[in-house]
């Protein structure tokens, strides 16, 4: 049998057996849907009815609690008239407070709206006893007194209430009596009216309003005050919102849908149920006429399923067939693209486009997958490397120093290796960190308006040792007045500083840096040159992507990530500039330049030549300003220990404690100026010891530095919240430790002794 013939029966066929089995379920399946549709309509509407009534229980409970405590009430200069007509206004704005009153602590009303139960003592009423109790919302109920004084206002059927009542104080505080309110519940019956349309109840639809013990609050005159019991509202034992099918209080069943509130204590809504219910035979009317269709529609389409199926079949087959052969020789390896069918409809050459594009998406992405595959064997194989790199002379220090039996001019030649070393893994796992914030948008830039003077010296401070160590001159030239623009002084310096790093790292020693800065027009432009390694033309595209090295087409290996030249570009562009690279070629050297938005006002006042930073050395032969008694709070005991020898060499008094439990019991004895202080610590750790020492008053003046392993921006504000003044982060370096210092306790102020006592 061909197999147009097949395909037009198989579709004639399928097309009645479906119609066949759903002209079977449709019974059933209707019912469902018809159940789920007007089941959740209906819940839907007993939900925005509760919502309502809360929201408008909300809005009176709150007018009440506002209205208490308004300072005048209590005031003996205040009428009792003027509280009257208050009360009678607020009355009138909204005519569903059937009565509004003030009581005494005994229970007597002294004044209330139009008079009504004024000289009354309600010290025995429920409401009154409540409200002395803290509990401001009484449920529905009846009140026999007020009714026969409000009945001629309100028509004949039996009036109900609910209680709002709320202490009122006097100017010192004193409760000097209860407001008190009862709401009709004609309010509820508005809302009602509101949610169910006239059109909804012509159709048989109705509204049950239920109370916590599920009686009958509102609805139709048959129900009400009955209590219901049934396996839906039982079901609804917590706030949710559904629907079933029950019988209520009748034999016939009700397709209803209901909206329980939360009856927990002080709630608007008191634990109330709205129910919105249907006869389940008129509910269920559609069904009939939904089979009748589905017959007729079933079996017209199969009619014509059959007479289309045997033309199309035959059109739709052969153009399919082709590019099914061409898909096939693709996938064994014998061509690398799709061929076009001939002929066929334009969904076919729709098709064969989609496919043809697809093929050449995953082909690119098989080759990207491939390349980064092999970029990230690269990046572990060179992160290993580097991390060895460091590790290996620092574990071989501490080897030579037991093995010298700790000569002081061993240690002292380790020491100087161990220092450099960890700087250099330092700088890396910061490179590595800053690529991963950037990457997740965590970094937020703090711009400012700064001098473009001061971000290259703060470079160049950064760079000095590498440029040093490879006795390489740097020839720093800058315009005769300062540039300044918007932006990261610290992240800016950071950029130019991974650049001078490079230059001076890709460089043979005795070599020739030039750092320049100018202004071009509305911009600030910054370039790095070198005459180092150079970089190869073809390498040029890709200097800026993440682990690429600028020496990686050289025989010889400078070490790095090749993440330094993507963290630039990625900071530069966060600034709103461009970062870019040129090279004559290998062995010509290098040059990178950075464009930043200045404006057209970036000068400021002429500045003479610059002249270097300071070199570290000065700053570390400084003596200290004043001595300091410094408390060092740290679980591990060998990092507590360094940092305490760090601060005395410093010239300054110390003292450790192993927790934030034992640091408080140290600083009543102690009297520490300032406290550096770890963060994750067992017992107490570091951000309770701060909340603890900040709500101190004799601690108040004491300066807290955090110093923590943590140090993204969230750890900052989050140690800035607990109480910390400074936030270092692990390994603290000592030109931070003498800046907090300087800064904390500068010279020329009162001594440090003072502060703290």
């Amino acid at each position: 049998m061909r197999l147009s013939t097949q395909l037009a029966l198989l579709l004639a066929g399928s097309i009645l057996v479906l119609t066949l089995a759903l002209t079977a379920l449709v019974g059933r399946l209707a019912t469902e849907k018809v159940k789920a549709d007007i089941g959740a309509r209906f819940a839907d509407l007993s939900f925005q009815a509760v919502d309502k009534i809360g929201r408008s229980l909300s809005e009176r409970q709150r007018e009440f609690e506002l209205l208490a405590a308004r300072p005048d009430f209590a005031e003996p200069g205040v009428s009792a008239e003027t509280k009257r007509r208050y009360l009678e206004s607020l009355q009138k704005n909204y005519p569903h407070y059937a009565w509004i009153g003030m009581t005494d602590n005994d229970g007597k009303v002294m004044v209330a709206a139009n008079g009504i139960l004024e000289g009354t003592n309600v010290a025995s009423r429920p409401w009154f006893v409540r409200a002395m109790q803290g509990l401001h919302l009484t449920d529905v109920h009846q009140a026999v007194l007020l009714q026969k004084l409000l009945q001629p206002g309100y028509g004949d059927e039996p009036m109900r209430f609910i209680d709002l009542t709320f202490p009122y104080r006097d100017r010192e505080g004193r409760m000097a009596g209860i407001l008190g309110a009862h709401l009709s519940m004609k309010w509820a019956e508005e809302i009602e009216r509101s949610i169910l349309l006239p059109a909804l109840r012509r159709q048989g639809i109705e509204t049950i309003v239920l109370d916590k013990d599920y009686s009958v609050v509102l609805g139709p005159p048959e129900l009400m005050n009955l209590t219901l019991s049934f396996p839906a509202l039982s079901a609804a034992a917590e706030p949710q919102t559904g629907y079933a099918i029950q019988r209520i209080a009748s034999a016939n069943e009700y397709l209803l849908g209901y909206s329980k509130s939360s009856a927990a204590a002080g709630h608007p809504s008191l634990g109330w149920t709205v129910v919105v219910r249907q006869d389940l035979k008129a509910a269920y009317a559609p069904v009939r006429q939904l089979q009748q269709q589905i017959m007729a529609i079933g079996l017209a389409v199969a009619v014509l399923f059959a007479a289309l199926g045997a033309f199309l079949s035959g059109r739709i087959s052969r153009p399919l067939r082709l590019l099914t052969e061409a898909a096939h020789r693709v996938q064994a390896g014998e061509d690398s693209r799709i061929s076009k069918p001939k002929g066929g409809y334009a969904e076919i050459h729709v098709l064969h486009r989609s496919l043809q594009t697809l093929l050449e998406k995953l082909q690119e992405k098989e080759a990207a997958m491939l390349a980064a595959d092999r970029r990230k064997d690269e990046f572990i194989a060179t992160l290993a490397h580097e991390l060895r790199n460091p590790l290996a002379p620092m574990q071989s220090g501490l080897e030579l120093m037991r093995l010298s039996g700790n000569s002081p001019a061993v240690v002292a030649r380790v020491q100087t290796v161990m220092d450099r070393q960890l700087g250099t893994m330092v700088h890396l796992i910061n490179d590595l960190l800053d690529v991963s914030r950037i990457t997740r948008g965590k970094v937020q830039l703090r711009k400012e308006r700064i001098s473009l003077r001061q971000v290259l010296e703060s470079a160049i401070e950064t760079a000095r040792p590498l440029i040093e160590s490879r006795r390489h001159a740097l020839d720093l030239r800058l315009p005769a007045h300062d540039i300044c623009i918007e932006g990261d002084q610290a992240r800016l310096a950071q950029v130019v500083g991974n650049l001078l790093n490079n230059a001076a790292k890709y460089t043979p020693e005795h070599g020739r840096i030039a750092l320049e800065a100018c202004q071009d027009g509305d911009d600030a432009v910054i370039s790095v040159a070198d005459d180092g390694i150079g970089i190869a033309q073809e390498s040029l595209p890709a200097i800026f992507e993440m682990f690429n090295q600028v020496g990686k087409t050289q025989d010889s290996s400078y070490g790095g990530l090749g993440i330094g030249l993507n963290l630039v570009r990625q900071l530069v562009e966060l600034h709103g500039g461009t970062a870019t690279a040129a090279s004559a070629g290998i062995g010509r050297g290098s040059t990178f330049v950075i464009r930043l938005p200045a404006g057209p006002n970036a000068r400021s006042a002429a500045q003479p030549e610059a002249a270097l930073p300071v070199p570290m050395q000065a700053i570390e032969s400084a003596a200290p300003a004043v001595t300091l008694r410094i408390l060092v709070v740290d679980d591990n005991s060998d990092a507590a220990q360094n940092l305490a020898a760090l601060l005395e060499a410093l010239g300054h008094e110390t003292s450790i404690a192993a927790d934030g439990r034992q640091a408080l019991e140290a600083v009543p004895r102690f009297r520490p100026d300032i406290i550096f202080s770890d963060i994750g610590m067992p017992v107490m750790n570091g951000y309770e010891f701060a909340r603890t020492m900040t709500a101190t008053p004799a601690s108040r003046r004491t300066v807290l530095v955090a110093v923590t392993g943590w140090g993204s921006e969230r750890d900052r504000l989050r140690a800035t919240e607990a109480g910390f003044d400074y936030h270092l982060t692990k390994p603290a370096q000592l030109a931070d430790i003498r800046r907090i210092l300087q800064e904390a306790f500068p010279a020329g102020e009162d001594g440090a002794r003072d502060r703290a006592a």
